[in-house]
């Protein structure tokens, strides 16, 4: 990064954290908070979806003879920090360009959770740190064990933890394949086997439907122990108990005006860095010719559209998709396992940006900082999220 840009980021990354632990403590006193009682799910009642993390919770609680919520706050404090730092670090050395300034400041990214607050400290945070872990661990420098030691465990517990996962497993076994430099020839496809622990998880997960006396089992539980009531995530895991489930609360919603907006958000959110992605190929190691880069992600992404059909946090989705397709694409970059593609339409508008100062602080102002879109399917978008982060930050210290 060059010297203006890193002292920026630096910043701009320090201020988000701090925003991002502030909001984070107010909403571990919020009694019906949405996001507390995603974390409060356990194995009370019996194995269930989701559960792993909230047995993680309720053990650091016991552990530290911290109140329940306290712990959540300490628990998701330590997740953004962690993710915060190692993402400065990671990416502190990658020589930047306009287009990727951008993609890093964009409304989908970072600045995301906190313009919508809804958004904030849901369990993706340990997929994100988990992620961000393993694309550190797959660097040259590294053995291939560590990649191993992921896709057999840590991703298996994400399961546990949060298992829409699945649908950006894609990108893992890129990056697992990538480093271990594994030839796409039928003969090599015993690196499947990795998968084992993770198709266990997700088959546990099918079979053991919650019930409604382990659900009643464990809403006692947290009432008697910690005076928790069941709610929100709580109640939906009784009420969309199955896969099917999952789809059918959803149906009334897949219309012309929702899709129509999402898909706008969509594009918007991703032109950036699929123009980006598009000016790099794949580096010829596992094809037999060059690769256009936009064509491996557009693989990668394959499972998105089943994701948005299976929720109604469609703005959630967004972030989570393209959390995943830049930290993959930074990797490639920062690895490179890219070449250079740059076609004259890219280096004339780099040029036109890099030459002329006024039109490049515009464009990064008006994309980044003047919209986002919303948490769920039937909103549409936010405007000046700085300004609305900034309002509620002033409201709540007043």
């Amino acid at each position: 990064m060059f010297k203006l840009s890193k002292i920026f980021f630096s910043l701009y990354l320090g201020s988000l954290l701090l925003l991002s632990v502030f909001f984070l403590y107010k909403i571990h006193l919020v009694g019906n908070n949405w996001t507390v009682s995603e974390w409060l799910i356990n194995y009370t009642g019996g194995f269930t979806r989701r559960g792993f993390g909230g047995e993680i919770l309720i053990y650091f609680s016991e552990l530290t003879k911290l109140h329940l919520r306290k712990s959540f706050f300490i628990m998701q404090s330590f997740f953004y920090s962690f993710f915060f730092i190692c993402f400065f670090f990671y990416i502190k050395s990658i020589k930047t360009n306009f287009l990727l300034i951008i993609s890093l400041l964009s409304p989908a990214f970072l600045l995301y959770p906190l313009a919508e607050l809804e958004g904030l400290g849901r369990k993706e945070i340990i997929l994100f740190v988990s992620f961000l872990l393993y694309i550190i661990f797959c660097s040259r420098i590294f053995s291939n064990l560590w990649s191993n030691f992921f896709l057999l465990i840590i991703f298996p517990l994400n399961i546990l933890i949060y298992e829409p996962i699945i649908f950006f497993y894609p990108f893992i076994i890129f990056i697992f394949i990538l480093k271990n430099k594994i030839l796409l020839k039928i003969k090599n496809i015993f690196f499947l086997a990795y998968l084992i622990p993770t198709i266990l998880f997700l088959y546990l997960i099918v079979i053991n439907e919650p019930t409604h006396f382990g659900h009643l089992k464990m809403c006692l539980d947290l009432k008697t122990k910690f005076n928790e009531e069941c709610y929100g995530a709580l109640s939906l895991l009784i009420s969309k108990s199955s896969i099917y489930d999952q789809f059918k609360a959803n149906v009334p919603y897949y219309n012309l005006k929702n899709i129509s907006i999402y898909f706008t958000m969509f594009l918007l959110s991703f032109g950036p860095i699929f123009f980006l992605i598009s000016s790099f190929s794949l580096n010829n190691i596992f094809f037999d010719k060059k690769i256009n880069g936009i064509y491996i992600f557009l693989i990668l992404l394959s499972f998105f559209p089943i994701f948005l059909l299976s929720m109604m946090d469609w703005g959630r989705a967004i972030h989570m998709a393209y959390t995943f397709t830049i930290l993959t694409f930074l990797f490639l970059l920062k690895e490179k396992f890219f070449l250079k593609n740059y076609s004259k339409k890219f280096e004339k508008l780099n040029f036109i940006f890099a030459k002329k100062k006024i039109f490049r602080l515009s464009f990064i102002f008006f994309y980044c900082f003047t919209w986002n879109f919303k948490v769920l399917m039937t909103e549409s978008f936010g405007s000046f999220p700085i300004i609305r982060i900034m309002n509620r930050f002033l409201k709540y210290i007043s």
